[in-house]
């Protein structure tokens, strides 16, 4: 943790990037279940005062929001197709132009599902993940093949991406977390330095834009990374969290004139609790 925290504090202008579920929270068997503790909401506010501060997940915006319920982030969700800053809500148009077809997959999916012992469907809006983490061995052949038989006639608008006991259904389109990142970036001042970090494989897509512009680190895992940099745990995640919080002082929230969230809907009253 040391060397990654000595290149983050050498980094005049940083901008925090952090993935959710695997970095912030641990993985839990149902995705419904997982919740910060008061205390770490705590220090993401006040990280949040000190630096630009972005959260960019694969659960839906809505959900990611409640979730951390934290005021003063960007957050990004259903891997950067939803990108909320203030009360701006930017969707990427692939998103819209795939939603019917989206209602439709997941339709003939929830027909097939009750033939995979734990597996859950998570419908987020924009994507949709079909979760078979208490499911039998073997289990994620058997979604990847109900997947497959779903999307067969939507390919041109959805298609699939695997995670950690997890089938993601997304819009087909050239955007990632990486490309989220990217547009989170062109909103923030010139020269600002990017810090991401991240645990799946959905991250190593913004570890690769982000090589050689910013410390990158991976939590967890031993296979091959385009991070420079290696967390065990969430616990360490925390652990560097406090640990710029105490060594960081000055605050560099500071945007450019031209936000990167121009067309985006502005939400009314009410809208949420955070951001």
């Amino acid at each position: 943790m040391k060397a990654f925290l000595d290149a983050v504090l050498d980094t005049a202008w940083p901008a925090l990037f952090l993935d959710f579920d695997g970095t912030l929270a641990p993985i839990e068997p149902r995705p419904e279940g997982v919740r910060l503790t008061p205390a770490r909401r705590r220090l993401l506010r006040r990280l949040a005062a000190k630096l630009p501060l972005a959260v960019i997940s694969g659960r839906s915006l809505d959900d990611l929001v409640a979730r951390i319920d934290v005021e003063g982030l960007t957050w990004a969700g259903n891997h950067g197709l939803e990108i909320r800053t203030g009360q701006t809500v930017w969707t990427h148009p692939a998103a819209t132009r795939a939603r019917s077809r989206l209602r439709t997959a997941l339709g003939r999916i929830a027909v097939g599902l009750p033939a995979i012992p734990g597996a859950l469907l998570e419908d987020k809006g924009a994507t949709a993940s079909i979760h078979f983490r208490v499911s039998p061995v073997g289990s994620g052949t058997k979604v990847a093949r109900l997947v497959r038989k779903s999307l067969a006639g939507l390919e041109p608008w959805l298609e699939a991406r695997p995670g950690k006991k997890v089938r993601e259904i997304r819009p087909r389109a050239a955007w990632d977390k990486g490309a989220a990142v990217r547009r989170i970036l062109s909103g923030l001042k010139p020269g600002t330095t990017p810090v991401y970090i991240g645990d799946d494989r959905t991250d190593e897509d913004a570890f690769l834009v982000l090589a050689g512009k910013g410390p990158t680190a991976r939590v967890g895992g031993r296979g091959s990374t385009a991070a420079r940099f290696h967390l065990t745990s969430v616990n360490e995640v925390w652990a560097f969290l406090r640990a710029l919080d105490e060594n960081r002082e000055s605050p560099t929230r500071v945007r450019t004139a031209e936000s990167p969230f121009t067309g985006g809907r502005r939400l009314g009253p009410g809208s949420g609790r955070a951001g």
